[in-house]
């Protein structure tokens, strides 16, 4: 992403309401607080953690301190702000900023020293939302009634709490949602402010959590319930009703009323909980950098791109990290541990190596069809495709030997999108669809198909032989975009040059965005020499967004622990699992064998 945006800041944020819920974390905020050597070990950790993953600074979102519904301590309110100014002396030695969450209620912000406090950040991001939600349900000072989570007249009197202590405007960032705040009404016929609910709304297809809708989830439902819409200016956001479910939320209008406001009080700026609500497109995220007059760098969710094993250019080793694929084509070959390589079209100088993207599952490959000499016509088992070919080697420079691979395997899943046609009398299939009919868009034509052929002299009317060579298909199934081989083309000027070849001499080499499928040996302009040959190099899409493969060590460390276990305990047969409990003397004895 920064790459994309060079001004663009990733704070690490740590915190949030669950974490000071009963448990293990509870206490950690004010432990830390109210220990310097804590502290030291913390700003030490985190210093460390910054530099390491390359964070510009961190927001702490204590929810909250001295509170004792939150598992808060009465010295908090004393040593959060001395913890934050060692905090901040270490974090501007770093070059890292710093800032902090504060609730937009009297009931939690009375226990932050708000006045201390602003020595010691950057800015302080107020959570204008949530404001009311089911838990109102009951309550003393709020009671069951159907208010909005966003309200500007709300929002107006929280921060009337900070200018109340001094705290400058530039200093504060006001909070926007991308969600909203759904309730069951207690009285469908009643669905005004004033009216009350019984309980939160129903859970949404993503949430899975009631009482709360993202805002992906709400256009949704607005277009399929066609519900009411009431826009309340003042309080500037919209309430969505249908049945007994009522829904407060923003949209553009209300996200602009909010901002302008917030201009108005020269605030320091907004921010928005949470980027991962909005709609696949980026619908609010356009909608608030239009609002602020900011550029973007594009708002559709971007897809992974597998990357695919391919041949190098000749001399040419793996990249780092990438593997050399073994033959696993039998016999002496696999004794001798040889790897896929290929020296069609390198002019006798060096050879081209097949590789596999690190981390990815290595497809099986091998040569096959060579019979010591006796080349035949080129041809691959059932379950693999072929992705270069050689006649070195072979007696009968007609016939070659196949290099193939399986495509069962992320890497090789585009390579099985594409097949070779006829072979000799290539033009003998006139287009494709060749054996399989999906595979109906010709990619490309090749005289000597992927490299080793060598397709039959071209034929008039007559059946004469006239100059040149037919061209062997290359057919594709080109209908998945997110699967398929495109936009081929051919070069002869990528890769290393033999010492003293001629400047004919043609290089049968790819740029680093291709893949290599073909050599042609047979063109006339490469022939000349009697060496090279150009390449037919193609980009490759294979994307996806769901099956993404991430690093658990945790689970990679468990697996190991069960299988050296596994090797050291012999497992009892179920017949001898039977007798034991046969013998116990006890029911608890045999509930223990159980």
């Amino acid at each position: 992403m920064k790459k994309k945006d060079p001004d663009l800041k990733v704070f690490i944020a740590i915190g949030g309401w669950t974490f000071n819920d009963p448990g293990p974390t509870a206490t950690i905020f004010s432990d830390i607080v109210a220990s310097v050597s804590y502290q030291k070990t913390f700003i030490s950790s985190l210093m460390s953690f910054m530099s390491t993953y390359g964070f510009d600074g961190l927001d702490l979102d204590w929810q909250y301190p001295q509170a004792k519904d939150r598992s808060g301590r009465d010295a908090d309110f004393v040593n959060f702000p001395k913890f934050m100014a060692r905090l901040k002396k270490a974090m501007d030695a770093g070059g890292k900023g710093l800032t902090i969450t504060l609730p937009a209620s009297y009931l939690y912000l009375q226990h932050f020293d708000v006045k201390k406090l602003a020595d010691s950040v950057d800015f302080f991001n107020i959570r204008s939302y949530d404001l009311h939600g089911a838990w109102d349900q009951d309550k003393e000072w709020t009671g069951s009634f159907l208010n909005a989570h966003t309200n500007l007249t709300e929002t107006e009197l929280a921060l009337d709490l900070l200018w109340r202590n001094d705290i400058d405007p530039d200093q504060v960032v006001m909070g926007l949602s991308f969600y909203g705040r759904s309730l069951t009404a207690a009285d469908s016929s009643c669905m005004k402010p004033g009216c009350k609910f019984d309980e939160a709304g129903k859970q949404g297809k993503c949430t899975l959590e009631r009482g709360i809708l993202l805002n992906s989830e709400i256009d949704a439902l607005v277009k399929e319930n066609n519900p009411g819409i009431e826009f309340y200016e003042k309080e500037a956001v919209k309430v969505a009703t249908w049945g007994d479910q009522w829904i407060s939320f923003d949209d553009a209008e209300t996200l602009k009323l909010k901002i302008d406001y917030a201009q108005s009080r020269c605030l320091g700026g907004v921010m928005v909980w949470a980027i991962s609500h909005d709609t696949k497109d980026a619908k609010y995220n356009e909608a608030l950098a239009t609002i602020l007059d900011r550029p973007t760098t594009g708002g559709t969710i971007e897809k992974f791109q597998n990357k695919q094993c391919r041949w190098t250019n000749c001399k040419e080793s793996c990249p780092t990290g990438w593997v050399n694929v073994p033959r696993s084509d039998g016999g002496a070959r696999n004794k001798k541990h040889e790897k896929m390589w290929d020296e069609t079209g390198c002019g006798g100088d060096g050879a081209r190596s097949f590789c596999c993207p690190p981390g990815e599952q290595l497809p099986t490959c091998g040569w096959y069809g060579f019979n010591n000499g006796k080349c035949g016509k080129g041809s691959c088992p059932s379950d693999m495709v072929e992705i270069g070919s050689s006649q070195m080697y072979c007696h009968n420079k007609q016939n070659y030997e196949s290099a193939c691979c399986t495509t069962n395997v992320k890497s090789m899943k585009v390579y099985g999108t594409c097949e070779w046609g006829a072979y000799p009398d290539c033009n003998s299939q006139e287009d494709c669809p060749g054996p399989d009919e999906n595979k109906d868009t010709l990619m490309a034509g090749s005289p000597s198909g992927s490299g080793g052929g060598e397709c039959n002299v071209l034929k008039n009317g007559l059946g004469l032989n006239m100059p040149g060579t037919q061209q062997r298909k290359y057919c594709c199934d080109a209908s998945n975009p997110d699967l398929r081989i495109d936009d081929c083309q051919w070069f002869k000027d990528v890769g290393p040059v033999p010492a003293g070849a001629s400047n004919s001499f043609c290089r049968s080499g790819c740029p680093p965005d291709r893949v290599r499928v073909a050599v042609d040996t047979l063109t006339n302009v490469c022939s000349a020499a009697g060496l090279g040959g150009m390449a037919l190099c193609c980009k490759t899409s294979f994307s996806d967004k769901d099956d993404i493969e991430v690093e658990n060590l945790k689970l990679d460390a468990f697996k190991s622990a069960m299988e050296s276990w596994a090797k050291d305990h012999a497992v009892p047969r179920r017949a001898d699992l039977e007798d034991v409990v046969a013998n116990s003397s006890t029911s608890t004895e045999r509930a223990a064998r159980d």
